[in-house]
């Protein structure tokens, strides 16, 4: 049943107008590394937004996970997390294709540490819909990189 996640998707869809408002917000470039089971690099971009009183920061991106090694898989992914140092926290929606025909919607919250731009956290996968793909990492350790460009 995934009724109960319709208002963090709903969060999810008005967070970058939320971060836009913002006038310290920031547009960037997003960069990582997934790893478990399956070995997956994360390309993006994104926006992030200095919390009050500045001792964090949220974010929201939007990035595609390429697999390569032992077969294709792709993934679209759209990303919601908040940084405070130390602590990191946040969760990603993502459609993974293994160009079969095969595809997953999944939701992964995610759980970490998070130093500026640059977090590593623990994610664990709940499929949504689809076929559960085992080239998808259920249990997953990232290590991703924000990258401010600009100034909003």
């Amino acid at each position: 049943m995934v009724y109960p996640l319709y208002p963090i998707v709903l969060l999810a869809l008005l967070a970058p107008a939320i971060a836009a408002a913002q006038p310290s917000s920031r547009y960037g470039v997003v960069a990582g590394y997934h790893g478990m089971s399956h070995h997956y690099m994360e390309f993006g971009g994104g926006l992030v937004t200095p919390t009050r009183g500045r001792k964090g920061v949220v974010g929201n991106s939007l990035s595609a996970e390429v697999k390569m090694l032992d077969g294709v898989v792709l993934g679209g992914t759209y990303s919601v997390w908040t940084s405070a140092n130390p602590l990191a926290a946040g969760f990603s929606l993502s459609y993974y294709n293994d160009l079969e025909g095969n595809g997953s919607l999944r939701f992964r919250p995610e759980v970490g540490l998070g130093l500026g731009g640059v977090r590593i956290v623990y994610g664990f996968s709940i499929t949504l819909t689809g076929r559960e793909l085992t080239a998808v990492n259920r249990h997953d350790v990232a290590l991703r990189a924000f990258v401010p460009l600009t100034s909003h």
